[in-house]
């Protein structure tokens, strides 16, 4: 990361990450296909309308640790090993804290949530009985997300990736044992995501404690230390706050899709799957190019951090280019693979799809430029953008729902995309006139 090329560098870190993330969404696909095709789309549905009560608490938890890991990758490249082992330590404890909060206040609230979300009445049976193991689940997704966090923040994203593909496989088994074998229903399912979650967290804090004297976890070293926390709230609590207001505005979708009933919660709830997939890289490499801006700022090599935002840029600019051609041709085609035979399901599936790749390039810019200046300690612009997304996906799904029906929905990402883009240049100008001032060099 401080010394190789910067696409270079980035690429590589970044191909085991992407492989395990292709890993999470094919068996999440698998999850899907197994529940569509073995129990229908009824259950299917049920799945995708409440699933996005506990992303939120997940992207909340995640959004507030991102500080940790920040600081980590910083502290590595300022070789401060008891720095690191200070902020790993205090992340455990904030991880383990955070996980009794949100299991139970999901698990309490679970009625109240589902009613929000304004779950059709057919679905809340299957959907309390789905929602509720994830939610007991919720320490080992977390724990399992810190402890990859730490791994990539040091530039270990091989591990993270052999521990998934175990996970993953065991997953797919779980499943067909669960529903196909037991007839457990959407309750198996999400009892076989949480064991394979359980695994991942298990191997890599097996991996880390065995690994450097700076990650043995001691009860004795478990002691909260207030500056290193409010070191990395700094960065963290805004990054939460970005998370959470997306979430909003992903579940404000969600709310309108709802009222449209089963099919075309279905059919959302498919396109996500395969949208997951396809924007795979996008993430992978946000994340390795944080990890990348962190370590060579910590190591004052700022030279190193333009070029590399804008090679990426270029790479997934292409990428996505190429995606969108292969979607236009076959996504239709693969979405029936999750359903039973309902030609309407695959019919919008592969609308919403298709029309969400025309603001990829928009998507692109924000998340990468997001990514450098949290990784540079300045998330507030980030967190601003925040609020702008939220309002113009609450903006345009309540507007485009009204007038134009489903459609609404369909516009709902690339719209929110495209006019957030629009707005964030001109904060990127202001964030980027700053860190010139207090560091001599810019991102563009």
């Amino acid at each position: 990361m401080l010394e190789d090329k910067p696409l270079k560098a980035i690429s590589i870190f970044v191909f085991p990450i992407i492989l395990g993330s292709i890993l999470q969404n094919m068996y999440g696909m698998a999850d899907t296909a197994i529940v569509g095709k073995f129990i229908g789309d009824s259950a299917l549905a049920a799945v995708g309308a409440t699933s996005l009560t506990f992303s939120v608490m997940i992207s909340l938890s995640q959004g507030f640790m991102s500080g940790f890991s920040i600081i980590a990758g910083q502290k590595v490249g300022a070789s401060d090993y008891e720095g690191l082992r200070k902020v790993y330590l205090n992340g455990f404890i904030l991880v383990v804290i955070l996980s009794v909060i949100c299991t139970t206040f999901l698990t309490v609230f679970t009625d109240q949530l589902l009613v929000f979300m304004k779950t059709p009445p057919e679905l809340m049976s299957e959907a309390k009985k789905y929602i509720r193991v994830i939610y007991f689940g919720t320490p080992a997704t977390l724990l399992y997300n810190f402890f990859c966090e730490i791994l990539r923040a040091i530039g270990n994203s091989k591990k993270p990736f052999y521990y998934l593909l175990i996970a993953s496989a065991l997953n797919i088994v779980l499943d067909l044992f669960f529903v196909c074998v037991l007839h457990t229903g959407v309750m198996g399912a999400a009892l076989a995501t949480v064991i394979s979650q359980a695994v991942s967290a298990i191997l890599c804090l097996i991996n880390l404690n065995r690994s450097s004297w700076y990650f043995r976890l001691n009860l004795n070293d478990l002691k909260i230390d207030k500056d290193v926390i409010m070191q990395c709230a700094r960065l963290g609590i805004p990054t939460a706050t970005l998370n959470g207001v997306i979430q909003i505005g992903i579940i404000t979708l969600q709310i309108f899709t709802n009222k449209f009933g089963v099919e075309y919660i279905a059919a959302t709830s498919a396109s996500a799957r395969l949208a997951g997939f396809y924007n795979t890289p996008i993430w992978c490499y946000g994340t390795g190019l944080s990890v990348f801006v962190a370590q060579n700022f910590g190591a004052r090599k700022y030279d190193r951090i333009k070029k590399a935002l804008w090679s990426v840029m270029f790479l997934l600019c292409a990428y996505s280019t190429v995606m969108f051609g292969f979607s236009l041709l076959f996504s239709k085609h693969i979405i029936k693979l999750f359903i039973s035979d309902t030609p309407l399901v695959a019919q919008w599936g592969s609308i919403v799809l298709n029309v969400s790749f025309t603001g990829h390039y928009a998507l692109i810019f924000i998340v990468l430029t997001k990514c450098v200046l949290n990784a540079l300690g300045r998330p507030l612009m980030s967190t601003l953008q925040g609020f702008v997304d939220v309002a113009l996906r609450v903006g345009i799904v309540y507007f485009g729902t009204r007038y134009f029906g489903f459609w609404g929905i369909a516009f709902g990402d690339n719209g929110t995309w495209l006019l957030g883009a629009v707005v964030f240049v001109f904060m990127l100008i202001y964030e980027n006139r700053k860190i010139k001032k207090e560091h001599g060099f810019g991102i563009f």
